[in-house]
């Protein structure tokens, strides 16, 4: 019996972990506008990618803007947004690149 109710719960556990590894993380309010920075590029393929967010350690962390060199060919940088979910807030959905 206390073998099967310590399989019981390390498979409980197991399929909490998964469920949280796949969750998405969504806030009530989402933040403050950025900063705006200026600053001249280093050649004329770089590419400002502007000021955005990561989630690190239970919380979102602001990046600021900086000068990237695009991927093979002409791509373009689209920034990333912050997108409304209803009751449940607010998701960040991050920059990337589009050909």
């Amino acid at each position: 019996m206390k073998k099967i109710l310590k399989l019981f719960i390390a498979g409980v556990i197991f399929l909490a972990a998964a469920q949280a590894a796949s969750a998405q993380v969504y806030v009530r309010v989402r933040p403050t506008a950025p900063r705006v920075e200026r600053v001249v590029a280093p050649s004329p393929r770089h590419v400002w990618v502007d000021n955005d967010w990561r989630y690190e350690n239970n919380q979102y962390v602001y990046n600021g803007g900086r000068w990237v060199e695009p991927p093979q060919g002409h791509h373009r940088w689209v920034n990333g947004h912050w997108k409304r979910h209803g009751k449940k807030g607010w998701e960040w959905k991050e920059g990337r690149w589009e050909d």
